[in-house]
C-alpha cells in the first residue's frame, strides 16, 4: 500500500523493490530440486570464481569452501568448472522430505578416442537438501562407462613426445 509506504517516509520506489525481493524469494522456495539445479549448472558455466556460486551450496558446503585457503579456490574453481558437463539432462528426480536426489545424463562429446566401436556414457548424481525452504546442492558426482564393442581394436592417440 503506497499511502501506508509514505506516511512510513518510503518511497514507493522502495516499496516496489521490496516486493520484488519478496516475489523473488517467494518463486525460489518454490522451486523444485530439478530447477534449482538446474538453474545451478547455468550459473556454474558462467561463474568466474566459487563464490559466485555460494548461494546454491548447503551449509556444509560452504563451510568447506570458506575453510579452503584462498590461493587454492581458484584451482578448486577450474577444476570444478572443466570437469562439469556443458549440457546436462534430469533423468529422475526423487524427493524424500528434505532431501532430493537427481539422476543426471549428458550428451557431451564423448572421448572415444576415434574408436567407431566404442560407446560412452556419462551419468552423474545430485544430492540435494533443503535449507530454510530453499533446495541447495551438497554432493554431485558424474561417472562415465565406455563399453568397445565389435573386434574391440580401440584407435589411440600416439604417444606424447615424453612418454617415448
Amino acid at each position: 500500500n503506497l499511502s501506508v509506504a509514505y506516511a512510513q517516509g518510503t518511497s514507493p520506489e522502495s516499496t516496489i523493490a521490496t516486493s520484488a525481493k519478496e516475489i523473488s524469494s517467494e518463486s525460489k522456495n518454490s522451486m523444485s530440486a530439478k530447477e534449482t539445479y538446474l538453474q545451478f549448472h547455468k550459473a556454474l558455466l558462467a561463474a568466474n570464481k566459487i563464490d559466485d556460486l555460494s548461494s546454491y551450496m548447503c551449509k556444509r558446503v560452504r563451510l568447506e569452501i570458506e575453510k579452503t585457503p584462498a590461493d587454492e579456490k581458484p584451482i578448486f574453481f577450474s577444476f570444478m568448472k572443466e570437469t562439469m558437463p556443458k549440457t546436462v539432462t534430469v533423468i529422475s528426480e526423487k524427493v524424500d522430505n528434505d532431501t532430493a536426489t537427481l539422476v543426471l545424463s549428458t550428451q557431451d562429446a564423448p572421448e572415444t578416442r576415434g574408436n567407431k566401436n566404442a560407446k560412452e556414457e556419462t551419468k552423474g548424481s545430485v544430492k540435494l537438501l533443503k535449507e530454510q525452504g530453499q533446495w541447495k546442492i551438497d554432493k554431485e558426482s558424474w561417472e562415465t562407462k565406455m563399453e568397445i564393442t565389435g573386434d574391440g581394436d580401440a584407435v589411440l592417440p600416439p604417444p606424447s613426445a615424453g612418454n617415448k
